[in-house]
């Protein structure tokens, strides 16, 4: 194995090949909510997305008559599986 010297990565994670795609990978951008009260849609502002640049992403969140949802308690959270971590940064919104 090579020793990268960036915490948490080495080219194998926990029995895996760092570019190993999960089979159960979920990359949709429009989900319902839990509930299914809420439809939210994510979309980068950052195209192509591309590897050590930070991104930006545009959050939509519309009633199910496809109205505006306004102030709504979000909660972000994320992982990158084929590295076996979360984001390297903490997302914030910066815009209502």
């Amino acid at each position: 194995m090579k020793d990268h010297h960036m915490k948490g990565h080495s080219d194998y994670m926990m029995g895996k090949k760092l570019n190993e795609v999960p089979k159960n990978l979920d990359v949709a951008t429009t989900k319902m909510s839990k509930k299914g009260m809420f439809k939210v849609s994510i979309a980068s502002k950052l195209i192509p997305v591309t590897i050590n640049k930070m991104h930006a992403r545009v959050l939509t969140v519309q009633k199910l008559d496809g109205s505006a949802v306004s102030d709504a308690k979000i909660e972000i959270s994320g992982q990158m599986p084929q590295h076996a971590h979360s984001f390297p940064t903490d997302p914030r919104v910066t815009k209502n």
